[in-house]
């Protein structure tokens, strides 16, 4: 769905009525009041956002990047631009998500991988083991208990910490 709206009025409630998959802003000059507000609302409704605007000042590019608009259009509204612009929009946005849950996944993983490997830690200094042997004695448990690795680590870490306080 595509939502076109007015800068005088409440984005939140209208992004909540009309739930769109796009939203085109036309808009002489948008205000960085304004455009702190898209930020805000990207972090709730993340879509692609088109603004066309007379504005050209880098000040208000920058702004409007930062606040996630995939496309700033200094110029004025014509018919047959939009649907490309449209698409080059919701393109460049799918990309972004993408790179961003690939992001967000990493640092998932990178911060899981060092719960881990200090959990082994614990255990090759508690237990006087390989690095190899604590591995495997935490996989053990998390297989004999059902949980995933992380979690078994994560109860290693605070076991320990509540022995050493």
């Amino acid at each position: 769905m595509l939502a076109i709206l007015r800068p005088d009025g409440d984005l939140e409630d209208a992004m909540r009525r009309h739930q769109p998959d796009v939203v085109v802003l036309d808009m002489p000059a948008p205000a960085p009041e304004f455009l702190l507000q898209l930020k805000s609302i990207q972090q709730d409704w993340p879509i692609p956002i088109v603004v066309f605007s007379q504005d050209d000042a880098r000040e208000t590019i920058e702004l409007a990047a930062e606040a996630g608009v995939m496309a700033y259009i200094v110029d004025s509204l014509h018919a047959r631009r939009i649907v490309p612009i449209l698409r080059a929009a919701m393109a460049r946005f799918k990309q972004y998500r993408s790179l961003s849950d690939e992001l967000d996944k990493t640092r998932t993983e990178l911060a899981n991988r060092k719960l881990i490997d200090r959990a082994k830690g614990i255990i090759m200094k508690q237990r006087n083991l390989m690095e190899g042997d604590a591995y495997r004695l935490m996989r053990d448990a998390a297989m004999a208990q059902n949980k995933k690795l992380v979690d078994i680590a994560e109860n290693i870490i605070s076991a320990a910490e509540l022995l050493q306080a």
